[in-house]
C-alpha cells in the first residue's frame, strides 16, 4: 500500500495527515478529537499555511489541483485513541512506525502506549545524531 504521511504538531498537540495513494483518499487520524475541534485548528490547514502541502497531497494522490482552496475538508479516521493528554506524539509515531492500512492500533491499553513511550525516548535518546560533539 503506497501512502503519504505527513505528522502535524500545532498548538502542542500531534496529529497524522495520511494520503492514500491507490484509494485515492485522503484523512487525518488523531489520536485524542474524532472530528476537527475547533476553527483555529482548521485555519492551520487553510492554503496561506499549509495549503500548499495538502495541495500536492491530494495532486499526487490523483486529485486534481485546485489552486483556488478556501477551506480543505479532512475527514477524521474514528479510532480509538490516548487516554493522556500528551501522549498524542507516541501515538503518532507508533502509527508511522506500523501502519498497513488496516486499524491494528485499536484498543491499546495504557500499558503498551508506556512501553512505546519508554521505547521511542530510548532510540532518540541514543541515537547516533544524538551523540555529545566536540
Amino acid at each position: 500500500m503506497l501512502q503519504i504521511f505527513a505528522p502535524v504538531c500545532y498548538l502542542e498537540h500531534w496529529w497524522l495527515w495520511v494520503a492514500d495513494v491507490r484509494k485515492k483518499k485522503f484523512f487525518v487520524l488523531d489520536p485524542y478529537h474524532k472530528t476537527c475541534p475547533c476553527e483555529p485548528r482548521m485555519k492551520c490547514i487553510s492554503v496561506q499555511n499549509k495549503g500548499y502541502v495538502i495541495s500536492k497531497m491530494r495532486v499526487y494522490v490523483g486529485a486534481p489541483l485546485k489552486k483556488t482552496i478556501v477551506k480543505i475538508e479532512l475527514p477524521y479516521i474514528d479510532i480509538s485513541g490516548q487516554k493522556i493528554i500528551y501522549d498524542c506524539a507516541v501515538y503518532v509515531m507508533k502509527w508511522l512506525e506500523i501502519i498497513q492500512g488496516k486499524y491494528e492500533w485499536d484498543n491499546w491499553t495504557q500499558a503498551k502506549v508506556d512501553h512505546f513511550r519508554v521505547e521511542f525516548v530510548s532510540r532518540i535518546l541514543f541515537h547516533k545524531m544524538n551523540r555529545e560533539r566536540e
